[in-house]
């Protein structure tokens, strides 16, 4: 429910610069509503005569590289925003004015009417292209001080630093040097003063944009602004401004001048604007808004958003439409749900209350009594709860509400609540994940709050989760105030008596209900059930522990205890039949239960005898339709010495049951030594109230507001374009069925190690678990070739005290889909772990057996859906050489363990445990790990768990590392690679190497004739070629071109500026290309830096040469055609053939300088399956200040092929270039994966693919690698 208070005012919507995107951002809303999708379709035609890329492709593809472009991000921003903006309008939203920040000015231009689409795409695709250009040079910075102030302490600076952007009264934005940036920042933190870096680096809005103004303003004459029809204010001048000034010298003066956003938003709220909705992915500009509109002291002023990180559905977009209806913006539901065939509900107009308690007086300073919280809390309501602590003094509600917290801490760790302090982080107590939701649950229960699964992370200590609850417990008492006088009308009050509260702000409480004829199954069974009736009957899911008993034993004793427990728990005597092919619950009367029990005299059988005995007992099969999920065997192994085996099926208990079932069998057990049967306090509830009352909590999953479709609609975005299945490497092919058949390998693992992660946790406010997830993900990541990895791990699933002490099935799983692309450190990887983990057990509600069949993963019998990998991790404290984990029977000694039975529900199961030793000391984490042996070999096992050992051990010791620096092989491993790779071609004698020319004159003398080069409909033989790049060598080598030296080339992809290439390698000099869309600074520095003797270039660039004294020579200058043809002599192997300037590590470009025989060996030995030929045509088209281009132009002509140049218009257009690659008949083509993830193969079946530059995703593979030559050079 979304509440508000209506504000008699204006509308405004306003456009965000950067900062909200997130990829896949609004692609739940593209699918769903037509007019957005409409609108973004029209933005994508608008922006591809501008751009190389699709942006429906950029947005789906969910590749956040792309997102880091800013000549990407921000025409994809204003896309986006604008269509966000026709969805409101469509849905009765009319904005009274607009406002934008930075580039969120184009935006609001075109909302306002003042720029058609087609201009307004021009200017944010052109704006964001010069800001591109600009990479390297600076960077920005964000302060939490009002813009005087921050200039006071700019003056230290000089022109290093300026203000970019005044945002509100208390926030300030500096650009300039990233350097004096630094400087800034820690000097701001030092004095306690918000301050932090922009994850950008240029330097927009300061002097730095000067050096492309020119040329912006040039490209953008030619957009025509008109008069709007929806005030604009802009925030360069930060008064409201005529749409018609907005012409190219304004978008230039909107890319330097400081954003005046502050006083834009205070012009906009003085002219009685009181909604302010911002037009995003997510809302970036709220607090600065905010900000401002309190200083105003205008009145109540609200500032929303339109749809949220991660929350890009229509879900999202209605609930911001509710938030601005609430506050007075017209909203037209009749049309919004008009598809839906809405009917409307009468509702009561006085309040519900279900039942009155009366708080009695507390003494000063009183302690945590029964007498405050006892068992009549039972039976209050939660609001009833929270009305009794509210009604305390402040001193009695703090010091009540600290107690209960360690209290129920320490009952969580099992340890003396004496031994929590108030002060100490409860990680550093030993909290994790489970243990932090089994206290919040606890917490939940005693003081009736709705508090979230993640409260214990948020708050992290005591002190701080005590005054979390004060908070929580005023603001709901203000919100529920408790009523004083009675209903009058005694029926009414009756009635809403039965109206049931929310517990956890989710869920009803669980108690005891009528029973329908027919119980269903709860899903977690159904699904058991399902894969029963499908594979049959088997093991698979049995789980059997064992209790070695020494002692004096009653065996009749202990055979009607078990009955007794049988008894007690109506899910271990659950048969499952089925009616017309309809599983339901049936529960068996307690003294038709047959759970199968047998006394074995084991006494003098050999210990394999009785190992088979107790694996062939642990291996029963059910049948679940007939047969109750229980069966025990007693085997007397001596005198004194007995073992108890209980074998469970799943579809009955989880490993929790195991605790409660034990408690209760050493109840019975001392009532029957005692000749009586046991006198049970009774179950709250039986496991098929929980059937029915989680069936009715879910929800229904037609009903778009239920729980299990809100939150199905979360999972179903997180695990969007998931691959069907982890390619792990197997050591056989997977089978067409899996037959379950499984191995364990122990894992072992040092007290040291167990601390390094505890620490590394502490450190990132994480748990041992969350470290343990992030290292396998990584694992996982390196062994599977996929940075895109899923892992399953389970919850409690037991939300309702209630259920603590029933035997059932409640266990839930949850997959963590983990993103380790762009070689994140490990300190980044954790953080993602951290939140997708938390966000998970937010929406862990949803049955995984239900996010199956909504998600329709592939049907498969050979691996398991979503899920192949499974970590499980055991919270309770255990101590090494524990005689039993918690079990007690009567005064024998018990020793408990699990047995194995060799069956395995997926590929891979870690299941891990800490232990401890007697002082509460790191003892180490020991567990196994579960594998089908059907595909995998226990050798592979072991050592994929010293590989994870390795792993942890890394990334423990340095966080900070990159993925791509850990190394999972050992020493041998490595030389094994030596072996099957290069090492052999390494070391193998050469031929001599030699010089470019001399192998392309080479092939000259070969076939003359041949087609060398091909560009825009001409061609030139390799004759030809020669030629001309002879007789302008004769040129350069007039003006000192010569080995030693270098000659500048300015020059875009052309068939001349590949015989420029040539005539300057044919002198012997090195070419230096440059980018003619560097900034004039850049070009100044690498000519300066190289030193060349003469530049190439045409008559478009050549004026950005003029400052330089050296001789510049135009590609079509006369003069070249009077020289000879003949040839010069070869330049040696060793001389330097070109220099290209990297960004450099500081900032500063560095040139790289690679000789003739570098280039010339890197063909002497061709991929395998790509040897060079005089049939290959190659496509060129990589700038030539990229290395690949060398690639592409030597690949081609020293082999005898046809080089295709790609124009610079067609190499920007995805479209275009796919059509020329089909037209010239392209058969081998050089690209990043990035790009080449813009090309369809439809039309180039026969063409060889070399990708380099960036990692190559599976996914790329699977769509460009079969059928062809496909080599990953990367």
């Amino acid at each position: 429910m979304v509440t508000g208070r209506v504000a008699d005012g204006k509308t405004a919507f306003v456009f965000a610069g950067q900062g909200g995107q997130w990829p896949a951002m609004a692609v739940q809303l593209w699918d769903f509503s037509p007019v957005f999708a409409a609108q973004m379709r029209a933005c994508g035609q608008a922006l591809a005569p501008h751009v190389g890329w699709s942006l429906e492709e950029v947005l789906r593809g969910g590749d956040e590289s792309w997102l880091t472009r800013v000549d990407v991000v921000q025409p994809a921003l204003f896309a986006v925003m604008v269509s966000l903006a026709a969805l409101w309008r469509a849905c009765g939203g009319t904005p009274d004015m607009v406002m934008g920040h930075s580039q969120g000015e184009i935006a609001a231009a075109y909302v306002a009417g003042g720029l058609s689409l087609e201009d307004a795409a021009k200017v944010v695709a052109l704006r964001s292209q010069a800001i591109a250009e600009l990479a390297g040079s600076g960077g920005m910075a964000a302060i939490g001080l009002p813009a005087a102030q921050v200039d006071q302490r700019l003056t230290q600076y000089g022109q290093r630093v300026s203000v970019a952007a005044i945002n509100s009264p208390a926030s300030t934005v500096v650009c300039g040097d990233p350097a004096a940036l630094d400087e800034l920042v820690a000097a701001c933190a030092a004095q306690g003063v918000f301050a932090r870096r922009i994850p950008v680096d240029y330097a927009s809005h300061s002097a730095q944009v000067e050096v492309v103004e020119q040329r912006l303003v040039a490209q953008l004459s030619g957009i025509c602004p008109r008069a709007g029809t929806v005030p604009f204010y802009s925030t360069v001048t930060g008064e409201q401004l005529s749409t018609e000034a907005l012409d190219g010298r304004y978008w230039y003066a909107n890319l330097r001048q400081p954003v005046q956003f502050e006083r834009a938003t205070r012009g906009l709220i003085e002219q009685g604007c009181r909604a302010l909705i911002e037009m995003g992915p997510h809302p970036v500009l709220a607090v600065a808004m905010t900000e401002t509109a309190e200083a105003s002291n205008a009145g109540a002023v609200t500032v929303l958003g339109s749809l949220r990180r991660d929350e890009g559905g229509w879900r999202r977009f209605v609930t911001s439409l509710a938030e601005a209806h609430v506050a007075g913006v017209t909203v037209n539901w009749a049309t919004i749900f008009a598809p839906h065939h809405p009917t409307r509900v009468p509702l009561p107009t006085y309040a519900f209350q279900r039942q009155r308690y009366w708080l009695s007086g507390t003494p000063a300073g009183g302690s945590l009594r029964r007498s405050v919280v006892g068992d009549r809390d039972a039976a209050m309501s939660g609001s009833a709860r929270g009305q009794r602590w509210a009604g305390l003094s402040d001193e009695q509600q703090q010091s009540m509400l600290l107690q209960l917290v360690c209290a129920h801490a320490a009952t969580v760790l099992g340890a003396d609540p004496a031994a929590i302090e108030a002060d100490r982080v409860f990680q550093d107590r030993g909290f994790d994940s489970l243990t932090a939701v089994e206290l919040r649950k606890r917490l939940q229960t005693a003081t009736g709050l709705a508090l979230s699964p993640t409260v214990v992370f948020d708050h992290p200590t005591p002190v701080a989760l005590t005054q979390h609850l004060r908070e929580e417990i005023t603001r709901t008492a203000q919100e529920n105030p408790r009523a004083r006088t009675l209903f009058d009308a005694p029926a009414i009050d009756q009635l809403t008596s039965h109206i049931e509260e929310p517990v956890a702000g989710r869920f009803k409480p669980l108690a005891p209900v009528a029973r329908p004829a027919v119980v269903p199954l709860s899903f977690a069974q159904s699904r058991l059930w399902f894969i029963d009736q499908f594979e049959g009957p088997s093991p698979t899911y049995n789980i059997a522990v064992a209790l070695q008993l020494r002692g004096e034993l009653n065996a009749d004793a202990l055979g009607a205890a078990l009955a007794d427990v049988v008894g007690r728990h109506e899910s271990l005597r659950t048969v499952f039949p089925a009616v017309e092919g309809i599983p339901q619950q049936v529960v068996v009367p307690a003294v038709w239960a047959d759970f199968g029990w047998d006394v074995v005299d084991a006494t003098g059988w050999p210990a394999s005898q009785l190992r088979q005995a107790i694996d062939s007992a642990a291996r029963y099969t059910f049948k679940l339709a007939t047969e109750i999920p229980l069966r025990a065997k007693l085997f007397t192994v001596a005198d004194g010495e007995h073992l108890l085996l209980i074998t469970v099926h799943h579809i009955a208990a989880d490993g929790s049951s195991f605790t409660p079932l034990f408690d209760d069998l050493d109840a019975a057990y001392a009532s029957r030594c005692a000749g009586q049967a046991p006198v049970w306090v009774g179950l709250p509830v039986q496991y098929v109230d929980y059937t029915l009352w989680q069936r009715e909590n879910l929800g229904d999953l037609a009903d778009n507001h239920s729980l299990v479709a809100t939150q199905l609609a979360y999972w179903e975005h997180a695990l969007a374009g998931m691959p069907e299945r982890l390619e792990l490497p197997t050591d056989r092919p997977y089978p067409l069925v899996e037959d379950h058949r499984g191995g364990t390998v122990a894992v072992e693992w040092t007290a040291g190690l167990q601390e390094r992660v505890a620490r590394v946790a502490r450190e990132h406010n994480a748990t041992s678990f969350m470290v343990v997830q992030a290292a396998l993900a990584v694992l996982l990541s390196k062994v599977s070739a996929s940075t895109d990895v899923a892992v399953g791990f389970s919850t409690a699933g037991r939300g309702d005290s209630a259920l603590d002490g029933l035997v059932g099935f409640f266990l839930n799983t949850l997959v963590l889909r983990t993103d380790l692309s762009g070689d994140p450190t490990f300190t980044q990887l954790l953080a993602q772990v951290r939140e997708r983990c938390l966000e998970a057990y937010k929406h862990q509600d949803v049955p995984f057996e239900l996010l199956v069949e909504r998600l329709q993963p592939a049907r498969s019998m050979t691996h398991s859906p979503l899920i192949q990998v499974m970590l499980t991790w055991q919270n309770f404290a255990r101590q090494i050489n524990e005689p039993a984990a918690g079990v007690v029977l009567g005064d024998l000694e018990v020793t408990y363990t699990t047995v194995d039975t060799q069956t395995v529900v997926m590929d891979l199961v870690f299941s891990l445990t800490e232990l401890w030793t007697s002082a509460g000391e790191p003892a180490g984490i020991a567990g196994g790990v579960e594998f089908r042996t059907d595909v995998f070999d226990t050798a592979s096992i072991e050592a994929l768990m010293v590989r994870l050992e390795r792993v942890l051990v890394e990334m423990t010791a340095d966080p900070g590392r990159r993925l791509s620096s850990v190394d999972l092989l050992d020493a041998d491993e490595h030389a094994r690679l030596d072996l099957w790779g290069n090492s052999a071609v390494l070391s193998a004698v050469s031929s001599a190497p030699v010089s470019i020319p001399s192998v392309f004159s080479a092939q000259v003398a070969r076939s003359p004739s041949a087609v060398a080069l091909s560009y825009q409909g001409d061609a030139w033989s390799y004759r030809e070629l020669n030629e001309a790049a002879n007789r302008l060598a004769h040129l350069l080598a007039g003006h000192g071109a010569a080995p030693g030296e270098c000659v500048a080339l300015l020059l875009e992809r052309s068939a001349q500026a590949i015989i420029a290439i040539l005539a300057v390698l044919k002198t012997g000099a090195a070419y230096l290309p440059i980018d003619p869309a560097l900034p004039p600074a850049r070009v100044a520095f690498m000519i300066e830096d190289a030193g060349p003797v003469a530049a190439i270039t045409t008559a478009s660039v050549r004026p950005q040469l003029d400052e330089h004294n050296m001789a510049v020579i135009d590609v079509d200058d006369p003069r070249i055609d009077t020289r000879p043809c003949t040839e010069l002599a070869v330049p040696a192997a060793d001389d330097i053939a070109y220099i290209i300037y990297t960004s450099g590590t500081t900032g500063v470009p560095k040139g790289v300088a690679v000789t003739h025989g570098s280039v010339t060996q890197l063909f002497d030995s061709p991929f395998d399956g790509l040897p060079p030929g005089p049939e290959q045509v190659w496509s060129q088209w990589h700038p030539y200040s990229f290395d690949f281009s060398v690639w592409e132009i030597w690949g081609a002509l020293l082999g005898g092929g046809r080089l295709v140049v790609v124009p610079e218009s067609v190499a920007r257009s995805a479209t275009d270039f796919h059509s020329l690659l089909v037209s010239e008949r392209v058969n081998v083509l050089s690209q990043t994966p990035s790009a080449l993830g813009m090309l369809s193969p439809e039309g180039l079946p026969s063409v060889a693919l070399v990708v380099a530059g960036e990692a190559c995703s599976a996914e790329l593979m699977d769509r460009w690698a079969p059928g062809r030559v496909m080599i990953n050079a990367y």
